[in-house]
């Protein structure tokens, strides 16, 4: 199986709704950031692009793609809405954050051919991937994210593509797959929008 098969495949969407919820249960635990009182469920429906990718009919009873599960205080004079970290929602962006980073890890030193491929997995143009990717470049180099990153596997100024590359090195590449994805919440979480850069959706 390869990268794009990875991607392109249904239970990408069904593992990625899966640690979203786990997400959100542990924020949830955690209670409110602002006043310490618990947290309920307020969820509601977001606008979520998943390209050519088709949902599964059994989703293992999990609520829609489209739902995200956003958390409120319960506590009277309070009542502050949190936000759980995501793989599927990249801030103000409609499509999954785990989709945009992995469409940047494809890309980045990928053939011309292999965009095309994913663009039309993804159903956007390749002016919105490399967009994606200048995004990344903006992102990535001031997260704190990227420099834990650089600090666990010695990256030393190595791009994101050269990550990839030794995380494969280390483990197979579902694993590698997962890893990215488990990691990339954090990312998004850090940069809840993505401050002083335009969003990609503009351009979707």
């Amino acid at each position: 199986m390869n990268t794009l098969s990875l991607v392109s495949n249904a239970s990408f969407l069904i593992y990625a709704m899966k640690i979203d919820l786990q997400l959100a249960e542990n924020t949830k635990q955690k209670n409110c950031p602002s006043c310490g009182g618990k947290l309920h469920y307020a969820r509601y429906q977001r606008k979520g692009r998943i390209g050519d990718l088709e949902m599964p009919a059994d989703r293992e009873g999990l609520l829609d793609w489209d739902t995200f599960h956003s958390l409120c205080c319960t506590r009277e004079g309070c009542r502050k809405r949190v936000r759980p970290p995501s793989v599927r929602f990249a801030g103000q962006s409609p499509y999954s954050s785990a989709t945009l980073l992995l469409a940047q890890l494809l890309t980045l030193g990928a053939s011309q051919k292999s965009v095309l491929a994913l663009c039309k997995i993804l159903q956007v143009s390749e002016r919105t991937v490399r967009r994606w990717l200048r995004g990344w470049e903006y992102i990535h180099a001031k997260s704190i994210w990227w420099r834990r990153q650089g600090s666990i596997f010695n990256l030393n100024g190595k791009s994101l593509h050269e990550l990839w590359i030794l995380l494969q090195t280390q483990k197979n590449l579902e694993e590698s797959f997962k890893y990215i994805i488990l990691n990339v919440a954090e990312l998004w979480q850090e940069f809840k929008f993505y401050v002083g850069y335009p969003s990609p959706a503009k351009d979707a």
